[in-house]
């Protein structure tokens, strides 16, 4: 999951950093624009590890802002791959089962792996 996300999390700055040259033509504005989001999840990874590192011992809660967690990711990812295939192709029910059939396909070779 780390690894998707910070791949996904690379492609989405390059294309936010694309979008932010496009519009000025200053280097100084488009570098800061462009780092803000980079040092802004560096100081949330850090509250977080923080934080989890003070849960640890209270595993009950610990347990939940992990489920917590995950769950709205999942949440996020995919509600924005199904509002963008409904852009690419419409209301088509075939295109918006095989993205299930993907998520299912994914959660089952990885119980086949382990």
């Amino acid at each position: 999951m780390a690894i998707a996300t910070c791949i996904e999390m690379g492609f989405l700055g390059l294309s936010f950093s694309a979008s932010i040259r496009a519009a000025t033509t200053n280097t100084c504005l488009w570098l800061t624009i462009s780092l803000m989001p980079c040092f802004t999840m560096f100081g949330g990874c850090m509250l977080g590890r923080g934080l989890g590192q003070q849960l640890e011992s209270q595993q009950a809660i610990f347990i939940g802002v992990i489920s917590f967690a995950l769950v709205a990711l999942l949440f996020l990812v995919t509600q924005e791959l199904l509002s963008e295939a409904r852009e690419v192709a419409g209301e088509n029910a075939f295109i918006n089962g095989m993205f299930f059939v993907g998520v299912l396909a994914g959660m089952v070779l990885d119980k086949a792996l382990q």
